[in-house]
């Protein structure tokens, strides 16, 4: 979902400098009904406001949809063998170079899904994996290809299969 809200911030920048330049073919209804009704001076009259309101509109979403929520700081969790984790406290980061560089790890993320891969590492990387099941995005796992082939087609109380993970 974060990956849409920033194209969303950055379409509300763009639009804002369109607007600014008396451009509203973003907006076709706007646009349409400058053209039937013949007011383009009052439209270069208000694309000052129209800038504005979409500027305040993309301060908005920037303040309810941080960067610090942004899927690329959990590339770690989809890609734990590429990823860095240099967010990551220095023990769970530590603990990322030894998960990546396990050719038998790199060998088992190739052969299963990412949930199955994080349960899998759970008891000799608990802390990663226990910062993974809490990365407060409950789509993180399931948002990846990698996940294609769990039978999600079952009768089970819990909603995100990540959520089965023990943690001791």
């Amino acid at each position: 979902m974060s990956d849409k809200v920033n194209a969303f911030k950055r379409k509300l920048e763009r639009w804002a400098v369109r607007s600014e330049e008396g451009n509203v073919e973003m907006f076709p209804l706007l646009e349409e009904f400058v053209e039937e009704n013949e007011l383009h001076a009052c439209l270069d009259n208000m694309r000052g406001a129209i800038a504005t309101h979409l500027r305040s509109l993309f301060d908005h979403f920037k303040k309810y949809f941080t960067e610090e929520t942004t899927l690329q700081q959990h590339d770690w969790i989809r890609q734990p063998l590429t990823a860095t984790g240099s967010h990551l406290p220095s023990d769970l980061e530590d603990a990322m170079h030894e998960l990546s560089s396990d050719r038998t790890l790199r060998m088992k993320f190739e052969s299963t899904t990412l949930v199955k891969f994080w349960i899998s590492v759970a008891e000799e990387y608990p802390g990663l994996s226990k910062t993974t099941m809490n990365a407060g995005d409950e789509n993180l796992l399931t948002s990846d290809s990698h996940f294609g082939d769990l039978d999600l087609d079952c009768e089970c109380p819990v909603s995100n299969p990540a959520e089965i993970l023990v943690i001791s």
